[in-house]
């Protein structure tokens, strides 16, 4: 969060630390540029993977399933469906 009486270089941790999801789709895409079943399954894997602790993560702050099913869906829908038409 952007707090005002941090120093810089742990605001600059701290944008960093939320970057690696970004870090970690360009990493499974690189592959996939070159051999597409392969980044397919890599995408589908990663979305069928995160599925769980996703919904565990969102459903422990809302206590909601149906908001829990909704914030999963838009996060891992895109990543499954990019794996799946590969």
């Amino acid at each position: 969060m952007n707090e005002p009486g941090l120093p810089v270089w742990q605001q600059i941790g701290d944008f960093i630390i939320h970057l690696v999801p970004s870090f970690i789709l360009t990493g499974i895409l690189l592959p996939a540029w070159k051999r597409g079943l392969a980044g397919g399954l890599l995408f589908t894997a990663l979305a069928l993977g995160s599925s769980p602790f996703l919904y565990n993560l969102n459903y422990n702050r809302t206590q909601l399933v149906a908001t829990t099913l909704g914030i999963v869906l838009l996060i891992v829908l895109p990543i499954l469906l990019t794996g799946l038409l590969s």
